[in-house]
């Protein structure tokens, strides 16, 4: 399964580098006090708001990777996000490692559900050279099921 926080998404207070004295230093307003995350280890740690990840990640069922880049970025947010959609740091192509991964694990595409996006629109991720779908554009259901998910996130413990 691949998750992905896309929008305003902060991922330093997504995945809080809570020891790190140059987070707080370079935050004076905008961070998590270090009695204020899901620990994760020594270092690193979750925003209170994803207590059902850290479930997860108690259970092993959750890897955080964090710092992920690529050579020389030139600091363009759009072409960052078609380097990593497409896993592709060198050249603009029209396929996604995603929608890739997707087609070798199906390559005869007989499973509608081998993706599944939920959410507005295909992500360029899953995109294939073949004019084949590849996944299940379930907006009314997703909708829902994405109001259910938040609410289930903001309950109290």
């Amino acid at each position: 399964m691949v998750v992905e926080f896309t929008g305003g998404n902060d991922c330093l207070n997504t995945v809080v580098p809570y020891e790190d004295e140059l987070y707080y230093d370079n935050r004076p307003t905008v961070h998590h006090k270090q009695d204020e995350v899901l620990k994760l280890g020594d270092r690193l740690g979750l925003s209170l708001h994803m207590g059902p990840i850290k479930r997860l990640w108690d259970d092993g069922n959750v890897v955080v990777i964090n710092g992920i880049g690529y050579p020389e970025p030139n600091r363009s947010h759009f072409r960052a996000m078609d380097i990593w959609h497409a896993a592709e740091p060198t050249k603009v192509i029209g396929e996604g490692w995603l929608g890739r991964a997707i087609r070798d694990l199906d390559p005869s595409g007989e499973n509608v559900l081998t993706g599944l996006n939920l959410g507005r629109g295909p992500p360029s991720r899953e995109r294939t050279s073949s004019d084949r779908p590849l996944r299940a554009m379930i907006q009314k259901w997703s909708m829902g099921r994405i109001r259910l998910l938040r609410g289930f996130a903001t309950q109290p413990r």
